[in-house]
């Protein structure tokens, strides 16, 4: 009987170590687990967390990641991974769950933005695909798109963005390149309005097709966006 007892326990400690767990990383918004010892990044998506939000918009969206990663209780046949890691030795990677990706499962309820974190990898067919279940909660108003007017908008309303990750919509009137990168300028008083700044190449012929860009907002002169990868520009 003391036998049986014990192989129980065990099997009840495999299960656990086996299953995953999810957390959430408040510093930068990302949605993490971790399966078998090793810690995972969801790529493409970012939480509430860095948005200017209610609290309890933010406390739903780690609840619901949190059900979501224990109904689902993904192994590793069902991660896609990317082969790269962010700066905390996460593994990026896509999780499978049928239908729908977890990605797009929580986009399509409002509770993540788009995000690539792989900065390593301007492919951005993932980031595109993701857009359309992102489209789906900001046209039903879901989850945080309640509150759109607090992250979404057109560049001459960035100042209200400062501090926080957000999607500027409009096309830069002109750009530049400064000791390495390339600037894009929004308006003609570059000290005062919005300005993005890439490492990367952006084509010239296109800056009139952007829409959007989407990254944290912060003060350099005006509002001020560095963008890690060309994924942060929808066209």
């Amino acid at each position: 009987m003391q036998r049986v007892s014990i192989r129980v326990f065990l099997f009840f400690v495999l299960l656990l170590v086996c299953s995953a767990r999810a957390h959430a990383d408040y510093a930068n918004g990302a949605f993490t687990f971790n399966l078998s010892g090793h810690d995972y990044i969801l790529q493409g998506v970012i939480s509430p967390n860095v948005l200017n939000v209610p609290n309890d918009v933010k406390l739903s969206s780690y609840k619901e990641f949190t059900k979501l990663v224990k109904k689902l209780n993904p192994d590793e046949s069902d991660l896609i991974k990317s082969g790269n890691y962010d700066r905390y030795n996460r593994e990026i990677t896509i999780v499978d769950s049928g239908k729908y990706t977890m990605q797009e499962k929580l986009l399509r309820e409002g509770l993540a933005l788009v995000y690539s974190w792989d900065s390593s990898n301007d492919d951005c067919s993932i980031s595109n695909k993701f857009r359309e279940a992102e489209a789906y909660a900001k046209s039903k108003k879901l989850g945080v798109w309640k509150y759109s007017d607090r992250f979404y908008g057109r560049y001459d309303r960035a100042n209200k963005f400062i501090g926080y990750f957000a999607v500027v919509t409009g096309s830069p009137i002109d750009k530049f390149k400064h000791q390495g990168s390339v600037l894009l300028n929004y308006d003609n008083n570059w000290r005062e309005d919005f300005t993005v700044s890439s490492e990367k190449e952006v084509a010239v012929n296109d800056i009139s097709n952007i829409k959007s860009v989407r990254g944290y907002v912060r003060k350099y002169n005006g509002p001020y966006m560095d963008l890690e990868t060309l994924c942060q520009i929808e066209y």
